[in-house]
């Protein structure tokens, strides 16, 4: 029935802990949410090895969550060069402190009410699926392509 109204389920922090690819076949997920301890590592990898190790496995698992028809998010996001290492690696969205820093119920039901539109009679774009979508001091939304 949740699918039905549009709900899509994802599944945090994946890839640490408990969350394994066992996991992508046992639950009816739609989204596997990489960790941020995968994401750091991109910008802060204690060797070269590691880094290319690191970036391996996150496109594979990129690519293995295009495959099973995933939306693929990477956590942990904060600075551009994480941002384009994501990009480059196959992630469909990212989320972190690069985008917004966490809100209250209050500030994010303001961030989704509808704006009029833009003197002149332009329309704002539409956001799309790689648009990352920040919360500003003045809880203006700003869009990023």
């Amino acid at each position: 029935m949740l699918r039905a109204a549009g709900v899509r389920v994802a599944l945090d922090d994946f890839g640490i802990g408990y969350s394994s690819f066992g996991r992508l076949a046992e639950l009816p997920i739609d989204v596997p949410k990489v960790g941020k301890s995968f994401i750091s590592a991109l910008t802060r990898p204690r060797t070269p090895a590691h880094l290319v190790r690191i970036r391996r496995i996150l496109a594979t698992l990129a690519s293995l969550s295009h495959i099973c028809n995933f939306t693929t998010i990477a956590e942990g996001v904060e600075t551009p060069a994480a941002l384009e290492a994501v990009r480059e690696l196959g992630f469909d969205q990212s989320q972190g402190y690069l985008h917004s820093p966490a809100v209250d119920a209050q500030a994010f039901a303001r961030f989704l009410r509808p704006r009029p539109a833009p003197a002149g009679g332009a329309r704002a774009a539409p956001c799309v699926s790689r648009a990352e979508r920040t919360v500003a001091s003045d809880e203006q939304p700003v869009v990023h392509p």
